[in-house]
């Protein structure tokens, strides 16, 4: 029996997450300009979650990295993870905010670069 793959969200969409995809030029993958966030799940209920997100959205805003969620929009999308990934299966949920892509490999901040916005079960 085939497996079936986690969904994932990425930027806006939700998808398996084999299929997501991030540019080699992600300024998360090349300086490590990103911060992450891991909430358990057990019984498909996520622990501290709005406390995990406060964190995570406190390391971003340490990084000025400007992602399109609040604090409901988070929660919103640990729910959706939950939901599509097995509603009372014990996981972990990984949260990721890189400051997106540029087009080379400046260490300085570039101006104008859509965050990319990752999550997995």
């Amino acid at each position: 029996m085939a497996r079936t793959l986690p969904v994932a969200y990425l930027n806006g969409a939700w998808l398996p997450v084999g299929e997501a995809r991030i540019s080699p030029l992600d300024r998360g993958f090349l300086f490590a300009d990103a911060a992450y966030e891991v909430i358990a799940v057990y019984g498909g209920r996520a622990l501290l979650a709005a406390e995990h997100i406060a964190r995570l959205q406190r390391n971003l805003d340490e990084l000025a990295i400007r992602v399109p969620l609040d604090a409901a929009a988070w929660l919103a999308l640990v729910g959706g993870l939950i939901s599509r990934n097995g509603p009372d299966q014990d996981m972990g949920l990984y949260l990721h905010a890189s400051r997106g892509a540029d087009q080379g490999r400046d260490p300085s901040f570039p101006e104008g670069v859509t965050p990319t916005v990752f999550a997995m079960a």
